[in-house]
């Protein structure tokens, strides 16, 4: 069983660091990236806290998602924001229950709460309401459902973005983003609606520069490969990659093909996951505040629970764009 002072020795900090990373410490001055690399090491070892199996619990959690158990493993974004959520809950001394929402039924029976990740359409909301009980919906404005919920703001650093592409003289712009087929996640994400949102407003939409996939590393690579194919002598100059993982596949394709980062193809991911940085050329992301996202969504839910929040909210976190080599 991996202990804290296994994981500080991997992440290369002090075991007092990351005992105040894994209690959800607020308070901790630590960048974003040593966190991540922390989270990261505990979740791959599965990490579980001592206390949490000997003290009796006050009730129990559901944390659910809209992506599947492949998507959740490969995406750092998710694995991230869930452990910040289940941390927090756990400090509480609540029980976490893990369900995926397209994989298996949702049974609230003995549950307190429901903390849900991703876009769920009407029907799914629907759904997650019936039962009955404390809810909170995380990377989704849920209020006109009267849903409290935590998102970030994704418009702004969108615009950025593409302004960015616009003033190095980039017309034709790409998009690779994460879709699904299902009925169940046909609630649009909100990076790529703003990006659509964004082009038509400037009479630069091209939908044929549009590619979508899922969100893993492998989807990445192949939507690029396609777009080459597409486009062998007209291939969009920048592309717009909606996470982080997405991108990284990308970039492995472009190199394979011989084409260069940024000097033919401009990339910005979305994510800030820690490998970007270290990629050749490093990877032009956004950062997201995935702890406060995490930890609010929790809290936001505790309060709920003990009659502290009787209305619902919307808590919205800012995001910070980060140029690195992959653009120009």
């Amino acid at each position: 069983m991996v202990t804290m002072r296994d994981i500080a020795k991997k992440a290369d900090v002090s075991v007092g660091t990351v005992s105040r990373v894994l209690n959800s410490d607020t308070t901790l001055q630590i960048s974003p990236k040593t966190r991540e690399r922390i989270l990261t090491i505990a979740e791959k070892n599965n990490y579980t806290n001592q206390r949490d199996k000997s003290q009796a619990k006050k009730g129990k959690i559901i944390i659910t998602g809209w992506y599947t158990k492949k998507v959740k493993i490969s995406d750092l974004y998710f694995r991230s924001l869930r452990w910040n959520i289940e941390m927090t809950l756990k400090n509480q001394n609540y029980e976490i229950i893990r369900t995926f929402f397209n994989e298996q039924d949702l049974d609230v029976k003995g549950a307190d709460g429901i903390i849900a990740i991703g876009h769920f359409d009407q029907k799914s909301l629907e759904q997650l309401q019936e039962a009955k009980i404390p809810l909170v919906i995380v990377n989704q404005d849920t209020l006109s459902y009267e849903i409290s919920c935590v998102t970030a703001d994704y418009f702004t650093p969108v615009q950025k973005i593409i302004e960015h592409f616009l003033k190095n003289k980039f017309t034709k712009i790409g998009m690779i983003e994460a879709t699904s087929k299902t009925e169940i996640n046909a609630s649009p994400d909100p990076r790529a609606q703003a990006f659509r949102n964004i082009m038509i407003a400037k009479g630069l939409l091209d939908e044929e520069f549009i590619f979508s996939g899922d969100f893993s590393t492998e989807s990445g690579y192949q939507l690029m490969k396609s777009a080459i194919r597409k486009f062998p002598s007209a291939l969009p100059s920048a592309f717009f990659v909606c996470s982080d993982t997405m991108a990284i596949g990308a970039m492995k394709a472009l190199q394979e093909e011989q084409i260069r980062i940024p000097d033919d193809v401009s990339i910005v991911g979305f994510g800030d996951l820690e490998v970007g940085r270290y990629l050749t050329p490093s990877l032009s992301t956004v950062q997201l505040a995935t702890q406060q996202m995490g930890t609010s969504a929790a809290n936001l839910l505790l309060n709920q629970i003990n009659g502290l929040q009787t209305y619902p909210v919307n808590i919205v976190t800012a995001t910070k764009l980060l140029f690195r080599e992959s653009s120009k």
